[in-house]
């Protein structure tokens, strides 16, 4: 058990509930289960790909997890660095922060890192802590949010009737109706226009 590398998993499903939790409204969860079932697997994939070099399940997790954070948070890195200048060049360009970001993968993910750090199962032991804490963390924070949308929506009251026409007043006449022809313009030309084509005032 303390060898038992499962972060890699949590990690990769995390952004993909942040995502569903910010925008529940509008994406329906089946979308989101889809992804939730395929990202995890695609992790076990990597994980025994980094297994079979490594022959280390605990530098396969930290591996992967680096390319999942690589992965996920380059774009937020990237809009961070947008505005940053070092010496006169901005850093918030792919040329640039691709590289960097490429050059600590394979720094991070190295074994000569990896021998130095010399602490593969207080790292796993960490990781498995930290990213399921903040996973729950986050599953909490929806659920309250949810429990309190719900409440509020129970205890808000119900809006009243408006009647524009008095129903009992409003019969028809006739059976033969009218037959009725809503025009919706959707653009409309400029006074100039109007008057140079069709000849007409405003």
């Amino acid at each position: 058990m303390k060898k038992l590398v499962f972060y890699p998993f949590l990690f990769t499903v995390f952004p993909i509930l942040e995502l569903f939790f910010k925008a529940s409204s509008e994406i329906p969860f089946i979308e989101t289960l889809r992804i939730l079932i395929a990202a995890p697997i695609v992790t076990g994939l990597g994980m025994l790909l980094v297994y079979w070099w490594s022959r280390d399940w605990e530098r396969a997790g930290f591996v992967v997890t680096i390319f999942l954070f690589i992965f996920f948070y380059y774009g937020s890195f990237y809009y961070v660095a947008w505005n940053l200048t070092f010496f006169g060049v901005r850093i918030g360009k792919h040329e640039i922060l691709f590289p960097l970001w490429t050059m600590m993968l394979f720094i991070l993910g190295s074994r000569w890192a990896w021998d130095r750090l010399q602490a593969g199962s207080l790292i796993t032991k960490f990781l498995n802590i930290t990213v399921t804490v903040t996973l729950l963390f986050s599953v909490g924070r929806y659920l309250l949010k949810v429990n309190r949308t719900q409440g509020l929506l129970r205890e808000a009251p119900a809006l009243p009737r408006v009647s524009l026409v008095h129903e009992e007043q409003f019969q028809l006449q006739s059976e033969q109706t009218p037959d009725i022809y809503y025009i919706i313009l959707d653009s409309y030309a400029r006074e100039d226009v109007l008057a140079q084509l069709y000849g007409l005032d405003g």
